[in-house]
């Protein structure tokens, strides 16, 4: 039974001390991928980075648009059902 409690400790000691390592291996792409995304994108025209550069922006800009139009009714939904307090409209 002792063994168990051993196993059992040292599995949780191993996950505590190497799951940040873990997940940080995890999440981080590797720089070989970075950098052959870097080489690729070196590689296309001029006008072809600008498309898709301006694509992106364009992208950028309507999740924007779509973020301020949540938060706008999201913040009305919240002033009409809040209780008037003195000196609101």
């Amino acid at each position: 039974m002792s063994n168990f409690y051993a196993f059992l400790l040292g599995a949780t000691l191993f996950i505590l001390f190497f799951s940040p390592y873990l997940r940080r291996r995890l999440v981080q792409p590797s720089k070989t991928v970075m950098k052959s995304n870097i080489n690729s994108w070196m590689q296309l025209s001029r006008n072809e980075r600008l498309s898709l550069e301006q694509k992106e922006m364009d992208l950028s800009l309507k999740r924007r648009e779509a973020l301020l139009d949540q938060i706008r009714s999201e913040y009305k939904a919240i002033r009409r059902e809040s209780p008037k307090v003195k000196g609101d409209k």
